[in-house]
């Protein structure tokens, strides 16, 4: 949830020691919950005799080894838990926006984020992929200048978040009227 702060611990081996502590911080994360995930992340080090790395990672710029480790499907929620209030969509319907970015480190290779957007027109563009789940229907709109990357990712991502559903594709210069129809 882009309200919450994560602390992932990373080893490259199964059973070993970890190496990297990350510690994610949602869009929306309250300066209390980013700091607690940095103390966080230091006493887990500490736990595990101070051998890892932490590494800050701030929703929207994760790097691709971060990316990675969810199989290029990490998507971040809407919401989240602020004093044990939850807060997240329940209207029964959520817009999912697919973008990729370029990478100048590392393999250099495009980096591909999902992220839920309010459900409102303004959020359709010609660059990117959509992910629309209404209580009804999932359907996926490739817009015009959608990079491979980005429609590949929508659909792995529509059937993990939704399985046993089977996700309707449409492409092309503007969405359909029935897919506008369900946004503000």
């Amino acid at each position: 949830y882009e309200g919450d702060s994560y602390v992932i611990q990373y080893s490259v081996r199964a059973g070993r020691k970890p190496d990297v502590i990350y510690f994610w911080q949602g869009a929306s994360s309250s300066r209390w919950e980013k700091g607690a995930s940095a103390i966080l992340s230091v006493q887990l080090d500490d736990s595990f005799g101070g051998v890892a790395k932490q590494a800050r990672v701030v929703m929207g710029k994760e790097p691709g080894h971060f990316l990675k480790m969810f199989g290029g499907s990490l998507v971040t929620l809407l919401g989240g838990v602020e004093r044990e209030a939850i807060t997240r969509d329940t209207d029964g319907t959520m817009l999912f926006k697919v973008v990729t970015t370029c990478n100048d480190k590392g393999d250099k290779k495009p980096l591909t984020r999902t992220n839920q957007v309010p459900e409102k027109k303004g959020e359709i563009n010609n660059n990117d992929v959509f992910i629309l789940k209404t209580p009804k229907s999932l359907t996926i709109y490739e817009s015009q200048n959608a990079s491979a990357a980005e429609k590949s990712t929508a659909k792995k991502v529509a059937s993990s978040l939704f399985p046993g559903q089977k996700a309707s594709v449409e492409s092309g210069a503007s969405p359909s009227s029935s897919f506008l129809k369900s946004l503000q």
